[in-house]
């Protein structure tokens, strides 16, 4: 367990850092894409709220209609996951 709560740790800074670039530059299929990626490893660390987030963002990326909520959503996934990643690494400590 401990192995793949620090594998999702040091990879989820740099997969929430391309959500952000992906979003900025208005690259919906690229966000479609990461945002993917990080759902399913949110899911399996326990995180429903943040994955939740991760599937809307895929969701609206896709079909690339609404997309003028996407940078609140990136924001609001980042503060999570944040979080998450902070509560992870203390837990991991502790094993």
């Amino acid at each position: 367990m401990k192995k793949y709560i620090t594998m999702f740790t040091s990879t989820a800074p740099g997969m929430l850092e391309k959500i952000q670039t992906d979003c900025a530059a208005s690259d919906w299929k690229a966000l479609k894409t990461s945002s993917h990626s990080i759902k399913s490893q949110l899911k399996y660390m326990g995180a429903e709220n943040a994955q939740n987030i991760a599937f809307e963002i895929e969701r609206l990326s896709g079909e690339a209609t609404d997309t003028s909520n996407l940078p609140a959503l990136v924001n609001q996934l980042n503060e999570l996951c944040t979080g998450v990643i902070k509560e992870l690494n203390e837990e991991v400590e502790k094993f």
